[in-house]
């Protein structure tokens, strides 16, 4: 299995290809893809990591099983909307792709599915945790 994990912020888009061993196979930054630009940047951003990455890797995005994006800024549900927009106009194939705000993607990765707390700090910041009965909580602008 082929994952293409992004993270997509304010600062920078990276793209990372891994293998189900967890080995990187490739990886790609592109300039920032935030929800506060202007869309044609933002697609042009996406694209432009992705395509970096998948020649860093020499695969294709038929090669990939998964594409997993980290997505800053995905506060609203206009924003998850537009989200799924820049998605769409990327080209790949919706069924293929799962979305979660940068804060529940910080989460898991230090908390590896277990009650705690992530908090972001960086461009702009966030908190985001999951307590033992599976209530979800975020802190507010």
């Amino acid at each position: 299995m082929l994952i293409l994990c992004m993270d997509i912020g304010k600062t920078k888009t990276l793209a990372v290809i891994i293998n189900e061993k967890g080995d990187v196979l490739g990886k790609f930054i592109s300039g920032p893809s935030g929800m506060w630009l202007k869309e044609e940047v933002v697609v042009r951003n996406i694209r432009e990591a992705i395509d970096g990455c998948l020649s860093a890797s020499r695969l294709s995005l038929r090669d990939i099983d998964l594409i997993s994006i980290s997505w800053a800024d995905l506060d609203t549900p206009k924003d998850w909307e537009n989200a799924w927009k820049v998605i769409g106009k990327i080209g790949v194939e919706r069924d293929r792709v799962l979305v979660e705000h940068d804060a529940v993607a910080a989460y898991y990765a230090v908390t590896l599915g277990e009650p705690g707390v992530a908090v972001i700090a960086g461009t702009g910041s966030i908190g985001f945790g999951i307590n033992n009965r599976g209530e979800r909580v975020r802190s507010r602008r």
